[in-house]
């Protein structure tokens, strides 16, 4: 006679542990993601010093605050995403807005 159809339970499976690195060999990646790091670092802070002169010539040149400049750079500021498009139905809105802001 068989017995219930229950499904025996399994072991789970013995993952193979990968051979451990030796002190010195962790020490030797450590240095070299330090490195890694430390150059990225600079690339960016380069970049950034490049951008902030030119922004400044901008300003300059414009006669406007470097603010403005970075405000127009920067593609996820609130200022660009709060316009709206320039459509005769926009300007019918903001029309009434003013007319109804004023009145109170």
């Amino acid at each position: 006679m068989v017995g219930p159809a229950i499904p025996r339970p399994q072991l789970p499976y013995e993952r193979r542990k990968p051979p451990t690195l030796s002190t010195e060999a962790r020490k030797a990646n450590a240095e070299k993601a330090t490195q890694k790091e430390a150059v990225l670092h600079d690339d960016v802070g380069q970049l950034l010093a490049s951008v902030n002169k030119r922004i400044k010539e901008l300003s300059e040149k414009h006669s406007k605050k470097e603010e403005y400049f970075r405000m127009r750079l920067y593609l996820t500021s609130k200022a660009e995403k709060q316009t709206r498009k320039e459509s005769t139905y926009n300007a019918f809105l903001h029309h009434v807005a003013e007319k109804e802001n004023t009145s109170m």
